[in-house]
């Protein structure tokens, strides 16, 4: 080899030697066909996953007893409000300004109500259906007379008045009722007449409850004697009196102790004024 050549042949090497190895083509052939696989294994997952999808909201709809789908919602609707039932009965009438609230003394209800409604209906301008009874008194005594006291008023009416209804008398049933009463009265005073056996009346004083000893004077002297040996009537009394008295007076005391303040000493009569006597 000649000088010239060996120069020529150095120079082709120390240039060669500067040169980078081209890339190796196969390698990117072997990446790009993994992509492409890639790509083409997540397409094919994909698509499977919308048909099981798909599956899962038809197919409930097939089966027996299942709700049925829509793909779209329903449009709501309008539910016509319910009706209301206009009611048929009137709302109970107020009670009286002046009824009482004390209780019912004695034997309480009695079979005697309705024919004492009966009997009542006329003076209170009602029928007796319209009739309102509270019983603050009730019983019957030794001889067969049955008795209710208390107060009476046509329903819807403001004021009530004291009333007595009894039979079992000669002569036939007993009617009287009074004036309104005040809503605070010291008491209320009955008289029960023509009682078989008996030739007087019975004085039968309702105070009020638990007020002290009811004491009575027969003669309008102001000797005035306790009634006593009645304590089971819860504070009422019944004085034997003669019949057509007009000049007795009673006397309730405060119960609380005294003799100074009683809640009333006085003529029985006020209390036994009817809707026409005494005025």
């Amino acid at each position: 080899m000649s000088p010239i050549d060996e120069e020529l042949h150095d120079a082709l090497h120390t240039r060669a030697a500067t040169l980078t190895a081209p890339p190796d083509p196969m390698a990117g052939i072997e990446r790009r066909a993994a992509g492409i696989r890639r790509r083409r294994l997540t397409a094919a997952l994909a698509g499977g996953a919308l048909v099981v999808a798909a599956a899962v909201v038809v197919v409930p709809s097939l089966l027996p007893g299942s709700p049925t789908a829509h793909l779209t919602p329903a449009a709501p609707t309008t539910q016509a409000p319910t009706p209301t039932t206009q009611a048929t009965t009137s709302p109970p009438a107020a009670a009286p300004g002046n009824l009482l609230p004390w209780p019912t003394r004695g034997a309480g209800e009695s079979d005697l109500m309705p024919a004492a409604k009966q009997a009542l209906a006329p003076n209170l301008g009602a029928t007796a259906d319209e009739v309102q009874l509270k019983i603050l008194f009730s019983g019957d005594t030794d001889s067969g007379v049955r008795f209710l006291m208390g107060q009476a008023w046509k329903n819807g009416a403001d004021t009530a008045h004291p009333f007595s209804y009894s039979e079992g008398q000669s002569g036939g049933p007993r009617t009287f009722i009074g004036p309104a009463n005040k809503a605070t009265p010291p008491a209320l005073a009955f008289v029960l007449d023509s009682l078989p056996g008996t030739v007087g009346e019975l004085l039968v004083v309702i105070p009020t409850p638990r007020t002290g000893q009811v004491s009575y004077d027969d003669d309008a002297t102001g000797s005035f004697r306790p009634i006593s040996g009645q304590d089971h009537f819860d504070g009422v009394v019944l004085i034997d009196r003669r019949s057509g008295e007009t000049d007795d007076r009673i006397e309730i005391l405060d119960g609380n102790g005294d003799l100074d303040n009683p809640t009333y000493r006085g003529p029985v009569q006020p209390f036994l004024c009817g809707l026409k006597e005494c005025g």
